[in-house]
């Protein structure tokens, strides 16, 4: 089929000036495409030849021949939603920019700032924001657990829980020098450390809630491949324990008493020394310990002995339970000696 030129009628007034000098563009029209059913239909019935015209014909495409393109109106191109994002350089996300910092103090500088924000800006997560202290907050709105949504500008903060490196030391154990001998007597000699009737309790008060997290926590006691250490009569299930405990208010947070991911240093380590007591590294680890910090437990069960011979002495060893004579060395004296054991302690880091 043989393309044809269309002329599209002149609506304008006979005899004027702009109907005679206006060229109507020349546009080249061809036939609708032959689905492929009919083609070989045609095949079949008249050959391959006109097969392959019928194809030239179908597979002509419109267009403007290149005389009359000047002559046609140009069209209009479409509008285009404009990017908010364009030109804007991606350093960081923008509501913890506008954040003030003064020491230890934080000063919102808009509206738009959130507690979330100014803790990704000083630690790399939202989550530790219960660990900012409301300093000056004037909405009469901010109160209770609703505070973080009513932060306005020139609200002040203190994130000093957020930035500490350095903090107490503290040192437990569960087990008395007279408790199963003479395990209880060994924990005391090499570990040293104070007798706890109630870990959780010593540990809030050492970081008094939060206002002084601590860097360093030995706590030794009788453990065995479960998320419980116990001794003395006493027994603590640290799976049991929520990071988010007790829950954050303002009031709370303006006196300081913090949730339990608080007590810690960013980069605090914990050692808990017992039977395969790994499983209550881990299990404090994500109760207490935020991104940096680290909880290391034993993969092993550990002895304490008593020896007269050569001199009195007592010591610890990384053995097999029951423990009986003879241990297996080396005899290890000093905690130092226990910590750089080589392949008998696996560390968790803090994920909060």
């Amino acid at each position: 089929m043989k393309a044809r030129t269309l002329q599209p009628k002149d609506k304008s007034v006979p005899g004027s000036t702009s109907a005679r000098s206006q060229t109507a563009p020349t546009v080249r029209w061809s036939a609708p495409p032959l689905p492929a059913a009919s083609l070989l239909q045609l095949q079949r019935s008249r050959g391959n030849r006109f097969v392959q015209q019928a194809l030239r014909a179908v597979l002509i495409q419109p267009k403007l021949t290149r005389n009359n393109e000047q002559n046609v109106a140009p069209r209009r191109a479409s509008p285009t939603r404009p990017n908010p994002s364009a030109g804007i350089t991606q350093l960081s996300p923008p509501l913890i920019q506008r954040w003030s910092l003064h020491g230890n103090i934080a000063t919102s500088n808009s509206e738009a700032d959130t507690l979330s924000g100014l803790s990704r800006l000083l630690t790399g997560s939202d989550h530790s924001w219960p660990c900012i202290q409301p300093v000056k907050m004037v909405s009469p709105k901010a109160v209770g657990a609703d505070y973080p949504y009513f932060v306005l500008k020139g609200d002040k903060f203190d994130v000093s829980n957020l930035r500490l490196s350095a903090g107490p030391t503290l040192n437990l154990r569960m087990l008395g020098d007279a408790d199963d001998p003479p395990l209880g007597l060994a924990f005391g000699k090499v570990y040293g450390g104070t007798v706890t009737l109630g870990p959780e309790e010593d540990i809030e008060a050492a970081a008094t809630s939060g206002k002084t997290p601590i860097q360093e926590l030995v706590l030794a006691g009788h453990t065995y491949g479960g998320t419980a250490i116990w001794g003395h009569g006493n027994s603590w299930d640290v799976a049991k324990v929520n990071p988010n405990d007790p829950s954050p208010t303002k009031e709370l947070a303006t006196v300081g008493m913090l949730p339990r991911r608080c007590w810690f240093t960013p980069n605090a380590k914990v050692r808990i020394v017992g039977c395969d007591s790994a499983f209550v590294a881990r299990g404090f680890a994500n109760a207490f310990l935020r991104r940096g910090a680290s909880a290391t437990g034993t993969n092993h069960d550990v002895c304490g002995w008593t020896s007269t011979a050569p001199t009195a002495s007592v010591f610890m060893t990384f053995d097999f339970l029951p423990c009986h004579w003879p241990p297996t060395p080396p005899r290890r004296h000093t905690a130092a000696s226990m910590n750089s054991a080589p392949r008998r302690w696996v560390t968790t880091v803090g994920r909060l």
